[in-house]
């Protein structure tokens, strides 16, 4: 039932197009070259026919494509001069094919505009040979009897491409040239999905149009693109891949039949956003918070980076501070608050958990306990730039099990391997968080994509459709000098601390140790003052003073000598 519907508001959109164009059309006649994509100006409710002549009436010519591209606003595309549900398409990034007939040398079609402004298009017309495999020759769902073309819709988190099954390349002159039905010809078909990230935070139009006509040939596309996924007749025709609003990218799919050559289908591109709207422009715009809090993350990364083992007490409560707000940022269900009511809760929980974690230290004053969380903090962080890299993409983190398992087990690297050496563990872990701040505000200057090295482990632990997706990273200058700078801070950190702090204490004593020893040490000072004081301290019985020490009579001998009083005795050889 919702298939009907969609089909009925299809045909009524297509003919109130039809009818529009039909009242305002400006009409032209454009000869297109094969094989050369020109950039065209469709005027205001347009109504242009495109006609490619000088075909090959060789019967090795099986067909032929026509494809038109526009960076925002959709036009239509047809086959005949009335477009109908079967034989038209309407989007920005649109195409069809027509199938050849034996001694067929020219082929027509026609493009519409239902927008009161001129718009730049890229129009490009191929042919396809016996050597070709027919793109989206076995169409089962959309309206066009061979549709090639990559149905794309996006969220804030994936952009899901749906594309029909090609047929086996055939000659014009062949009866019964498409087969569907059998599997064993559909297994020899492979495809394989390429795509091409524009540069980011650039939604120029110059810039858009050299990057469609660069992804319409073969060639061009295994040259720039990049290979994300390679499917078979075994998979689903509909794949998700991450998206990243406001950075521009184009996909395409590659069909290739064994034994032969290969087709393209017509590339699609988006923004992940609405350039009509001011979607794209919150994308790349940053708020008055943003800048405020990654202003401030920067110069507590470089404190860290390269203080961080020095002035111990103030490492704890950051540290306690990040890992808490971490872990209640993650802990929050998404949707029952908003973006900035959550980052309020985790930051107002991520106080309490560095005060927590700085009184632990004042009264235990454990150097291993108190490292520990530094470390796993820094485990996070190096757990999630793993999954960033190409090892995140592997399909066995589909099931969320396994990645969270792995993910754990990266957290634990760190601590595990240098817990035992205490304050090399605090700082390279000071050294890597730190620099880590100091990038990732960076990046919110340059509009990097490297803050989804979080992000996208944020998206893994929220949404469950986020793990199966395809992961790709447009990997390009910014990033580059990003993480250029990250290892050049990293590197500086580590043996500006190492060096400073290696004929210094390993840790500082703990607070709580250290005012009971100052306590004790004045008390020790005053009694050492008292001249009267006891020899034993908790003694009750005090000796008398020497004032009233009485000489003692000792038994006298009954010998004469003993009689003879010595001449040497008196009261102070008494007293010994």
């Amino acid at each position: 039932m919702p298939s009907v519907c969609l089909l009925i508001k299809r045909s009524v959109y297509i003919s109130c197009v039809a009818l529009l164009v039909c009242s305002h059309a400006r009409e032209e006649d454009w000869n297109i070259t094969v094989g050369i994509p020109v950039v065209k100006v469709l005027p205001p409710f347009g109504n242009v026919s495109l006609s490619a002549r000088g075909l090959s009436a060789s019967n090795l010519t099986s067909s032929v494509t026509c494809q038109v591209h526009a960076q925002v606003h959709n036009v239509t595309l047809s086959m005949s001069a009335h477009p109908g549900v079967s034989t038209s398409v309407n989007g920005h990034d649109v195409g069809v094919i027509t199938v050849l007939r034996i001694g067929q040398t020219e082929a027509r079609w026609f493009l519409m505009s239902q927008h009161n402004f001129s718009l730049s298009v890229v129009v490009a017309v191929t042919e396809l040979t016996d050597q070709n495999p027919l793109p989206g020759g076995c169409n089962i769902e959309f309206n066009l009897e061979n549709d090639a073309n990559i149905h794309l819709r996006y969220t804030d988190y994936l952009n899901v491409l749906t594309f029909q099954w090609s047929a086996l390349s055939f000659r014009r002159d062949q009866e019964h040239p498409l087969d569907c039905v059998s599997r064993s010809d559909q297994f020899s078909l492979t495809y394989d999905i390429y795509v091409y990230y524009l540069p980011g935070n650039d939604i120029l139009e110059d810039t858009y149009i050299h990057a469609v006509q660069q992804m319409l040939t073969v060639d061009s596309v295994k040259q720039i693109g990049q290979k994300i996924a390679s499917l078979t007749y075994n998979d689903k025709s509909n794949i998700s891949v991450v998206s990243y609003p406001g950075h521009g990218v184009i996909y395409t799919v590659l069909v290739t039949q064994t034994g032969k050559g290969s087709s393209l289908y017509f590339p699609v591109s988006t923004y992940s956003c609405s350039l009509n709207s001011s979607g794209c422009e919150q994308a790349l715009k940053a708020d008055v918070a943003g800048i405020v809090l990654t202003t401030i993350a920067s110069f507590v990364g470089i404190f860290i980076c390269f203080f961080g083992h020095r002035f111990f007490k103030t490492e704890m409560f950051i540290f306690g501070f990040l890992s808490m707000a971490l872990v209640t940022y993650i802990g929050l269900i998404p949707g029952e608050l908003g973006l900035a009511e959550h980052l309020l809760v985790a930051g107002a929980v991520g106080v309490l958990g560095g005060l927590a974690w700085l009184i632990f230290w004042w009264f235990l004053g454990i150097p291993v306990l108190s490292v520990l969380l530094v470390g796993l903090v820094a485990g996070y962080v190096f757990s999630s730039l793993v999954f960033f890299t190409p090892f995140g993409d592997l399909k066995y983190w589909h099931n969320r099990f396994n990645f969270g398992m792995t993910f754990s087990c990266g957290v634990l690297i760190l601590p595990v391997l240098l817990l035992c050496f205490t304050r090399i563990l605090n700082i390279l872990s000071c050294a890597f968080v730190g620099s880590f701040s100091v990038i990732l505000a960076a990046g919110m200057y340059l509009h990097s994509e490297i803050k989804y090295i979080l992000l996208s482990q944020f998206n893994r632990f929220f949404l469950p459709e986020y793990n199966s997706a395809i992961h790709t990273v447009p990997f390009q200058l910014n990033e580059i000098i990003l993480s250029t700078l990250w290892a050049v801070l990293f590197i500086s950190g580590t043996i500006f601390q190492y060096v400073r702090e290696r004929k210094r204490p390993p840790f500082p004593p703990c607070p709580r140790s250290k005012i009971r020893a100052r306590t004790l040490y004045r008390q020790q000072k005053q009694d050492e003052s008292d001249e009267r004081r006891p020899l034993l301290r908790d003694s009750q019985h005090r000796p008398p003073s020497y004032g009233r020490i009485r000489v003692m009579s000792f038994p006298r001998a009954e010998s004469d000598d003993s009689r003879q009083p010595d001449q040497n005795t008196g009261p102070e050889h008494s007293l010994s």
